[in-house]
């Protein structure tokens, strides 16, 4: 079971790796070949680069990856038990500045946490309650554990 919790690299990285694809084709036409493939690797690796959470009940272990166009790699951490998933409500705010002014937002965040024997592990957020609600019920019946909504 998968958790892709975003892009390794932040969302202007993502967005200039997009960018960087069809420039890297328009470098490669005009003469230089070796700086366009260099264009090409920084470009897929900025906006394929994912990280995430793989969750094995067979062997009860849980790895936290980094994958890149298919490729896996973390570290596996083993449990004992599967305590509970935790659907937690949490605020969150951000000041905008601009020179006559001061506005803040304030979003509410779900965040979904898995409950081990010695850690909790954020699996995925979504803004939406409903739409993360139902996926945790899907997942807590999977893995077998009760779903608490706090």
């Amino acid at each position: 079971m998968k958790f892709y919790q975003g892009s390794y690299f932040p969302t202007n990285f993502t967005y200039l790796g997009y960018l960087g694809l069809p420039s890297s084709v328009v470098i490669y036409f005009v003469g230089n070949p070796f700086f366009a493939l260099l264009i090409v690797l920084l470009s897929f690796a900025f906006a394929f680069t994912k990280i995430g959470i793989s969750i094995n009940p067979a062997t009860k272990s849980i790895q936290e990856f980094t994958d890149f166009l298919g490729i896996k790699w973390g570290k596996y951490e083993r449990y004992k038990e599967l305590k509970t998933l935790r659907l937690k409500e949490e605020q969150f705010y951000q000041t905008l500045n601009s020179r006559g002014s001061t506005t803040t937002i304030e979003y509410t965040l779900y965040n979904a946490y898995l409950i081990t024997d010695n850690e909790s592990i954020l699996l995925m957020g979504d803004k939406n309650k409903e739409k993360i609600v139902t996926k945790m019920e899907k997942v807590s019946k999977l893995l077998a554990i009760p779903f608490e909504v706090q």
